[in-house]
C-alpha cells in the first residue's frame, strides 16, 4: 500500500479503468483507499455479502461478456450502489477529486479529528468517514456491529459506548504515543471526536441515555455528531441539543460524495468546499468539485441528472426547496406528487401531517395503483411506539381537514417490530412499494372503507 501523506489525488491518465467488486469490510477498504485515490489499480465497488453476487453480475453484464469486467472512466475511483429504495439501483461513479474535496471540506468545517464509523462502508456516509480519516491522518474506530468478526449485526447503545471508549483511547495514543509517561500530555477528554449517524441511531441512543448516564456521556464526548441520510424530526434534534449533544444535520447524497451542506448546532449553514447551490422553479441544483462523474453504464440517467447550465455542471437533485439569503431549506421531493381521483396530492404534505401526529413521527405514505382512483396511498408506521394507535378514520379526519377531501389514506398498518429498514437505517421503501397493494388490500378489508372515502 502506498503511504500518502498528505492524501494524494490522481489525475486521470486517459485510459479506461477496470472496476472490481470488493468486500465492504471497513478496515480492508481503509487500507486500499490510498492506492485507489492515487490512481493505482482498479476502481472499487464495495459490496456487502448479500448484494455481492448481484454486483458481480452487473459488472460482467456491463462489460459485455460473461467474465469480462466493465471499464469505467479513468477518473472514477469508487462506485457506490445507492439503496434503490424507490426503484432500480444506481451505481454512482465517484472520482478521487470528488471524494477528497468532500473530505477536506468537511474537515475544514468540523475540524480534523478522530472518527467512529457507525454506518456501513458501502454507503457514502460510511465511506466518507474513512476518507476524512485518511485526509486527517488518523485511523477510524469501527463500531462493533460493522466489524467482520461480529456475529450480532445490530447497532446497540452498549456497543456505541464501548466503541466510543475505544476511540478516546486510540485518539490519545495517536496524539501522544508516550502520553502515559508524560504529566503534561493532553487528557482523553480533549480529543476531537466525530461520528456520523442516521436519525434512527440517534433516536435509539437518546432513548437509552434517559436511563443510562454512560450513553449520554458517550454522546457528549463528540465534538460533532453528523446526522443525515433521511429526514430528521425537529423534536429529535432539539432533544439532542437540549441534552448537550452537538448535532450537525447534513444535506447531500451519493451524487455529491456525501454531505455538501451542513447546518451547525448554532443554526448557521456551511457549504462543503466550492459547493454552489441554486433553486430553479422550486427545484434544488448543486454544483462543485464534490459532484459524481455519473452513473456507471447508464448514460441516459447520467444525462438527465447531471446537466450543463451557464457553463457549469449541475446535479438535478430531485429535491424541492428554497434558497433565501444563501440558506437552503429543503421542502420535499419533486417526484412525490400523485393523482388520485383526478386530483393532485403532494405526498410531501401528507408526510408533514403524519409526522406532526403522536406515534407517527417516522410513518411513511406509500402510493399504489388503484383501479377506481388511479393512485392511492397507504400509511405504514412503527407499532412499537407506546402511544394510542390512530385508526384509519381518525387519521383521515386530520388529513382531510388539513389537505382536502382527496387526501384520505387507503389504510394504516402498524408494524409490530418496527418498519422494515435497510442496513443504512433508512426505511426500506422499495419493499413497502412492492407489497403496498397486498398490504393495503388486507388492511382495507379489515378496516372497511366508509362512504367518506368518496372523492
Amino acid at each position: 500500500m502506498a503511504v500518502l501523506t498528505p492524501l494524494e489525488v490522481a489525475s486521470a491518465p486517459g485510459l479506461a479503468r477496470p472496476l472490481v467488486v470488493v468486500d465492504a469490510d471497513p478496515m480492508s477498504l481503509f487500507t486500499a483507499l490510498p492506492d485507489v485515490l492515487a490512481g493505482q489499480g482498479p476502481a472499487l465497488l464495495p459490496s456487502p455479502a448479500e448484494t455481492a453476487d448481484a454486483e458481480r453480475a452487473f459488472v460482467e453484464q456491463a462489460g459485455g461478456l460473461e467474465g469480462m469486467e466493465v471499464a469505467v472512466d479513468p477518473d472514477v475511483a469508487v462506485v457506490i450502489r445507492t439503496s434503490g429504495s424507490t426503484g432500480r439501483p444506481k451505481r454512482v461513479g465517484l472520482s478521487a477529486q470528488a471524494l477528497v474535496s468532500s473530505a477536506r471540506g468537511t474537515n475544514e468545517i468540523l475540524g480534523e479529528g478522530h472518527w467512529l464509523l457507525a454506518l456501513p462502508a458501502h454507503y457514502i456516509a460510511g465511506l466518507q468517514v474513512l476518507v476524512r480519516s485518511l485526509a486527517a491522518g488518523t485511523t477510524p474506530v469501527v463500531a462493533h456491529h460493522l466489524r467482520s468478526d461480529c456475529v450480532d449485526r445490530h447497532f446497540t447503545p452498549e456497543a456505541f459506548v464501548a466503541a466510543t471508549d475505544e476511540l478516546v483511547a486510540q485518539a490519545a495514543a495517536e496524539a501522544q504515543p508516550n502520553a502515559s509517561a508524560r504529566a503534561d500530555a493532553p487528557s482523553a477528554s480533549a480529543a476531537h471526536l466525530l461520528t456520523a449517524l442516521v436519525p434512527t441511531q440517534l433516536h435509539v441512543l437518546l432513548e437509552d441515555a434517559a436511563a443510562h448516564p454512560a450513553t449520554l456521556d458517550a454522546l457528549r464526548r463528540y465534538a460533532h455528531i453528523m446526522v443525515g441520510g433521511q429526514r430528521s424530526a425537529p423534536g429529535l434534534l432539539q432533544a439532542a441539543r437540549d441534552a448537550g449533544i452537538d448535532v450537525v444535520t447534513t444535506y447531500g447524497s451519493s451524487e455529491t460524495a456525501g454531505g455538501c451542506v451542513y447546518t451547525l448546532a448554532d443554526g448557521s449553514q456551511r457549504r462543503v468546499g466550492d459547493t454552489t447551490l441554486a433553486v430553479r422553479d422550486g427545484s434544488v441544483f448543486v454544483s462543485g468539485s464534490v459532484l459524481a462523474s455519473g452513473y456507471i453504464a447508464d448514460p441516459e440517467r447520467t444525462a438527465q441528472t447531471f446537466v450543463e447550465h451557464g457553463g457549469s455542471r449541475w446535479l438535478a437533485t430531485g429535491d424541492l426547496g428554497d434558497l433565501t439569503k444563501g440558506v437552503l431549506t429543503v421542502t420535499g421531493r419533486d417526484d412525490q406528487t400523485i393523482i388520485t381521483g383526478g386530483v393532485k396530492l403532494d405526498l410531501n404534505e401528507v408526510h408533514d401531517v403524519l409526522h406532526s401526529l403522536p406515534g407517527l413521527d417516522d410513518a411513511v405514505a406509500v402510493p399504489f395503483d388503484d383501479e377506481k382512483w388511479g393512485t392511492r396511498f397507504a400509511v405504514y408506521a412503527d407499532g412499537r411506539n407506546r402511544v394510542k394507535r390512530m385508526t384509519r378514520e381518525e387519521l383521515n379526519l386530520v388529513l382531510r381537514e388539513r389537505l382536502g377531501r382527496h387526501a384520505g389514506a387507503a389504510a394504516i398498518t402498524y408494524f409490530p417490530f418496527g418498519l422494515p429498514r435497510l442496513s443504512s437505517g433508512k426505511v426500506d421503501l422499495r419493499s413497502l412499494h412492492e407489497t403496498a397493494e397486498a398490504l393495503a388490500g388486507s388492511a382495507l378489508a379489515a378496516q372497511r372503507p366508509s362512504p367518506k372515502d368518496s372523492i
